[in-house]
């Protein structure tokens, strides 16, 4: 299911990032639900934003807290102005 290779950022990975920001918090079962994807996946992509930054690293009762904001994407994910 959605496949990525190893090292590769997920193809979601940006709408993902925009999303838990937004909602101030990322977790798997949030990225399951808004973009129905299996659980795997979304452990995968949460994995890749804490890896990035986006998330911190360490899981709170209400999934992991968010370390940027919507202005930081970019830098983030590679897009030069």
């Amino acid at each position: 299911e959605g496949g990525v290779a190893d090292g590769a950022r997920d193809p979601l990975f940006r709408e993902a990032a925009e999303l838990c920001i937004q909602n101030q918090s990322g977790s798997t079962s949030l990225l399951q639900r808004r973009l129905g994807i299996g659980y795997g996946r979304a452990a995968r992509v949460i994995d890749q934003l804490a890896d990035a930054g986006v998330l911190d690293p360490k899981s709170g009762p209400k999934g992991r807290e968010v370390r940027v904001g919507l202005e930081d994407l970019d830098r983030i994910c590679g897009v030069r102005e």
